[in-house]
């Protein structure tokens, strides 16, 4: 009885280390391509999935082509890596006031609703006609009313 104990206790631990070990990796991978996309990391590109898209979006971001910048933004919203104060970041160092236009969108589905509005806040009064019509159109899709923009927005 006591031998039989022992085997499933070490079989049990066995698995527990092995469920860890998995779980660990596959959480270590997510973050690692998540700052690898949003940072520009490369040392961690070496640890994370080593697939040529990743590179080549990365690439992209830096591209002086306004249509590769955003396709690349397209692609890092699509892969799923919603990282407001990437594209914030990105949003403020952008000349082109179509990618702009792009990045208030995808800023549009952020979970970071104040990080955003307060990101509009600071740059609405300087911004382009367009671009402060997105900047609206975008605060709607994140709940915020026309009065309560109206309120929070600089004159």
């Amino acid at each position: 009885m006591g031998d039989t104990i022992r085997k499933f206790s070490f079989a049990f631990v066995l698995i527990l280390v092995a469920g860890i070990g998995m779980g660990g990796g596959f959480f270590c991978g997510k973050v690692f391509r998540s700052l690898y996309l949003t940072q520009g990391l490369t040392l961690l590109y070496l640890f994370a999935e080593s697939e040529y898209e990743y590179l080549y979006i990365r690439s992209m971001v830096d591209s002086e082509d306004e249509s590769e910048r955003m396709r690349a933004y397209y692609a890092v919203k699509e892969y799923g890596k919603d990282n407001t104060s990437f594209f914030i970041d990105r949003f403020v160092k952008e000349k082109s006031p179509h990618v702009k236009r792009l990045l208030v969108w995808i800023l549009s589905f952020s979970p970071d609703k104040e990080e955003v509005l307060a990101t509009y806040r600071k740059y609405y009064s300087v911004s382009d006609k367009i671009i402060q019509k997105a900047m609206r159109e975008s605060a709607f899709r994140l709940g915020v009313s026309e009065r309560e923009f109206g309120e929070k927005m600089p004159k």
